[in-house]
């Protein structure tokens, strides 16, 4: 087991700076065709990214609580997952405002201002959507995460550069970012939605009909039975013995059948 776990520490890694190396391949693609087209332009964006910086820091420290919770086993990442969402996402209205504040007070144009805001909540976005990311580094899955970010990036960032090539107006190419974003919120809602273990389904259900786990929860099922086999190499004659006597050797499952049709 500890070599299968230091084995899987590369390919974690490698899907992590995957996703990375190939954004940054493509802002550096899309920063040098900027500076060619027009150093104006590459210099309102630039201001944009730093407001839109100060935006997404607003809620520094929520991704590191979030991955710290996530990891124990008494946790409800889903529940978790939507509050600290809904936190975040008034947290970026709030911030939001007092960047259009800002903006108005330095009498920027209406064309500056605009980009700004565009990019802002962009960045703003892109903090909300961290909490997905969160839960999928607690749970070692950074192939969804980098499932994600790569075509996000690859069709925001791209966007991008289409429109510098087509020589669009500074508005148009500001947009790459919120693209990106909703794309990347887009993606990670389909990602939650998705059964892990499709076509099969695995759920915990307690005798009195309370789901302690859902099908979207596939794994935090399998550590709960992972725990319960730790340390035993065979099975249990006596819960054989004891499921055998309640079931009559398997063929009596109307216990179990009426608890998944509640």
């Amino acid at each position: 087991m500890p070599h299968k776990q230091l084995k899987s520490i590369p390919r974690r890694l490698g899907y992590i700076l995957g996703a990375q190396w190939t954004r940054d391949l493509s802002w550096t693609i899309f920063t040098i065709l900027l500076a060619w087209h027009s150093k104006e332009m590459l210099g309102q964006i630039m201001l944009a990214l730093s407001y839109g910086y100060l935006v997404k820091t607003a809620d520094v420290g929520l991704n590191d609580f979030l991955l710290s919770t996530f990891v124990r086993k008494d946790a409800d990442p889903m529940r978790l997952l939507g509050e600290v969402t809904w936190f975040k996402f008034t947290l970026l209205m709030v911030t939001l405002c007092v960047t259009f504040g800002i903006v108005s007070w330095q009498n920027y144009t209406p064309e500056l201002s605009v980009v700004v805001m565009c990019i802002a909540a962009g960045l703003g976005l892109d903090g909300v959507s961290d909490s997905f990311f969160a839960l999928c580094q607690a749970r070692g899955r950074q192939d969804v995460e980098m499932r994600i970010r790569i075509p996000a990036a690859l069709i925001g960032i791209g966007y991008g550069i289409a429109c510098v090539l087509l020589g669009a107006p500074i508005i148009a190419i500001a947009a790459f970012k919120p693209i990106e974003s909703v794309l990347l919120m887009a993606f990670a809602l389909k990602a939650m939605g998705r059964n892990p273990i499709h076509p099969y389904y695995l759920v915990h259900v307690g005798d009195d009909g309370r789901i302690l786990h859902g099908h979207l929860n596939a794994k935090d099922c399998l550590d709960v039975m992972r725990k319960l086999c730790k340390g035993k190499d065979t099975y249990d004659p006596r819960l054989c013995r004891a499921y055998n006597r309640f079931t009559h050797d398997g063929k009596d499952m109307r216990h179990a059948s009426d608890l998944l049709r509640e």
